[in-house]
């Protein structure tokens, strides 16, 4: 069965991606984001290939875990791995569809293996908005 995707076609503008390493920990991801006002970082290896995401829900959730050493943890360990993402074609719709689909707040653009933006809930429900244009 072939599936529909509903919405605008409008092209997506992604946010510039933020990055971390894995061997990185975890405090200073939650420091990147809160310098940065992002919600979530794609995870690098040494040669910038992607190999995960980490996101504010994935710190919270370790850190609430009342695990002493949670705070001294390195990204790698709290990191996704199993990671949607598309490519800096995606439209408006498909980014919609692809995040709704999976369950997903952040979905990162990669070319190549390497992250090159980073699209956010916060940017579909912006670009949901109605145009000027629309209205009138």
């Amino acid at each position: 069965m072939e599936e529909h995707v509903r919405g605008r076609s409008d092209p997506v503008v992604p946010h510039t991606v933020v990055t971390i390493r894995q061997g990185d920990r975890v405090t200073e991801a939650a420091k990147i984001m809160h310098v940065n006002g992002v919600g979530c970082l794609a995870v690098v290896d040494d040669t910038a290939l992607m190999v995960g995401i980490v996101s504010e829900r994935d710190i919270l959730r370790w850190i609430g875990t009342g695990d002493p050493d949670s705070f001294s943890q390195r990204v790698g360990d709290i990191m996704t791995t199993n990671v949607v993402f598309c490519n800096a074609a995606v439209s408006l719709e498909q980014a919609r569809y692809l995040m709704h689909r999976n369950g997903i707040r952040h979905l990162p653009i990669v070319e190549n293996g390497r992250p090159v933006g980073m699209i956010s809930a916060r940017d579909l429900i912006a670009g949901a908005a109605p145009t000027a244009a629309e209205i009138a």
